[in-house]
């Protein structure tokens, strides 16, 4: 299909002037005009033209200096995915790793690793979850109760060394969460009893070693006197 490239450029333009993303824009033009549309970096050259109010869609003349990277083009790619690193955001923009670099250091950003979460929960058990937390929040409005009940759970834990995504944010811009991978190794048991102001007692068994009937009453009296002495209320 042969396009004439100042009606592509009008296209642009009107996506433009709906407020969408030069990457939406590429798209949208290209489920219309198949390889005729212009590419990603096309519709992201021109954008910059029309965010610094030049909306002329002639060709300017070619100084013959390399095209500099602006900020807002390398913010709109971070938008669409922080955690792209500097070789994909110079291979993307066609420009070098130290002009991307530089850029990102000008623009304040910093490189943060996520965050681990211990699960990842299904849509089920965050219901669960939230349904008991608004039932026990109801009754402590009606009635006092929560402080008096202690909870307690034993659980095989294990170490794992995984790596961390890392991604180009604002100083104050938190990163993402990411569940922890299920890696098969030696584990072993802790033992924890905590109450709604916090961690009462905790045990950690030695490799090999499980709860029994001796333990586990050793482990409640130190609970027993664990409490006495944070909470003697």
């Amino acid at each position: 299909m042969n396009v004439d490239k100042v009606h592509l450029r009008h296209c642009m333009l009107y996506e433009f002037r709906q407020g969408k993303s030069s990457t939406i824009a590429s798209e949208s033009i290209r489920a219309v005009y198949g390889d005729a549309a212009p590419s990603e970096r096309t519709c992201r050259k021109w954008f910059s033209r029309f965010r610094n109010s030049n909306f002329s869609l002639d060709d300017e003349e070619r100084s013959g200096r390399p095209q500099e990277l602006h900020s807002e083009e390398l913010q709109e790619l971070l938008d669409e995915d922080a955690g792209q690193s500097t070789r994909q955001l110079a291979g993307r923009l066609q420009v070098s790793l130290s002009t991307v670099e530089n850029r990102l250091h000008e623009m304040g950003k910093i490189l943060k690793s996520g965050k681990w979460v211990p699960h990842k929960l299904s849509d089920i058990n965050i219901n669960q979850r939230l349904t008991t937390c608004i039932s026990l929040s109801a009754k402590q409005q009606k009635r006092d109760f929560l402080w008096k009940i202690v909870f307690g759970d034993d659980k095989r834990i294990h170490f794992d060394n995984p790596s961390k995504k890392k991604q180009w944010l604002d100083p104050g811009q938190p990163s993402s969460s990411t569940p922890k991978p299920d890696i098969h190794c030696q584990k072993v048991m802790l033992c924890v009893w905590w109450d709604m102001k916090g961690i009462l007692y905790f045990a950690l068994l030695e490799p090999g070693q499980t709860v029994n009937g001796e333990r586990y009453g050793q482990q409640l009296r130190r609970l027993s006197a664990a409490i006495e002495e944070k909470r003697p209320f």
